[in-house]
């Protein structure tokens, strides 16, 4: 045999385990495609209206809070992080709604166990809006027990009431490799300045941060927000990049405005309202940026929330 036959039969064996190229005499090795390491996406989610007291603690105490999220975990978990509106304080107080007359006042007074922070993190929900009407049931005192059980969980939220000045919310940020995302809330319930979201907006945008607002507005159990519209075009034109809206518990239209998405509601995440389909129908909104981390992609999933208390994908 040759010099060069066994130079071209050692190439052969070779590139069977991934080598290549012969030129000149020189072998070049290369990796086999698939040892190639492949960075994750990253991808946030956001949920809707997450309400923990009724006949939901009820369940959640008899089977675990986790239970709630039980079959929908894997889809949870496997995103970066989970966006969601926590609709009531949580307190060491006692619940007055369980047990409760319905449409009664004591019905409508949420409170949450202090377990729910286990769940929500084994469940990878990291960042709650405090920016609704039902934030202060307890009064300003059930709010600072949420605070504070939410910075021992490591729990971070945005959109809380301000007790000194009523028209400013707080601004969380979830810190992406090359980019922040800006969660600023929006809460018609309390004192509403538009004027000040709209600057937290602007100065967001001037940073060159990704900006959600996340806004509890509109009328309950409606399936549009006509009188919310001109609020949420003032918003983008003032330079968000997605509105996500809570309260109205039921999915509403979605919106495409200047190439940006406004959802006006995603309906419910975790709640007892089972008294017809739109109540019990939720959408999950993901947003999956690519490694540039500009306009990333929009998907919509739908949710069913089960007469058991869990919340799942829908088929």
């Amino acid at each position: 045999m040759s010099k060069i036959a066994k130079i071209f039969f050692l190439v052969i064996i070779l590139a069977g385990a991934g080598i290549l190229i012969l030129r000149t005499g020189v072998v070049n090795f290369v990796a086999p495609e698939e040892e190639v390491e492949q960075l994750p996406a990253t991808s946030v989610l956001f949920v809707g209206d997450m309400m923990f007291d009724r006949s939901i603690r009820t369940i959640g105490e008899k089977e675990g809070y986790s239970y709630l999220l039980s079959c929908i975990k894997d889809v949870l978990i496997e995103q970066t992080i989970v966006v969601g509106n926590l609709e009531g304080p949580i307190t060491s107080n006692r619940s007055v709604s369980v047990g409760s007359k319905v449409g009664s006042a004591p019905n409508f007074q949420f409170t949450f166990s202090p377990k729910i922070t286990d769940a929500l993190l084994l469940n990878n929900v990291g960042y709650v809006n405090l920016g609704n009407n039902h934030i202060l049931n307890f009064g300003w005192s059930g709010l600072e027990q949420t605070r504070n059980y939410l910075d021992k969980a490591g729990i971070k939220y945005f959109g809380e009431p301000q007790k000194d000045n009523a028209t400013t919310s707080s601004i969380a940020y979830i810190e992406l490799p090359q980019r922040k995302i800006a969660l600023i809330g929006y809460n018609e319930f309390w004192k509403p300045v538009a004027s000040s979201t709209v600057r937290q907006i602007q100065d967001n945008k001037a940073e060159d941060n990704y900006v959600v607002v996340y806004t509890h507005w509109g009328q309950e159990y409606a399936s549009s927000s006509p009188a919310e519209q001109n609020l949420a075009h003032e918003f983008i034109d003032a330079g968000a990049d997605v509105i996500i809206g809570s309260h109205p518990h039921v999915v509403q239209e979605i919106e495409v405005y200047r190439d940006k998405y406004i959802f006006y509601s995603l309906g419910n995440f975790i709640f007892d309202q089972w008294f017809n389909e739109g109540v019990m129908s939720g959408l999950i909104v993901k947003l999956t940026f690519d490694d540039q981390f500009k306009d990333p992609v929009v998907e919509e999933l739908a949710v069913r929330l089960n007469k058991d208390g869990r919340t799942c994908l829908q088929d």
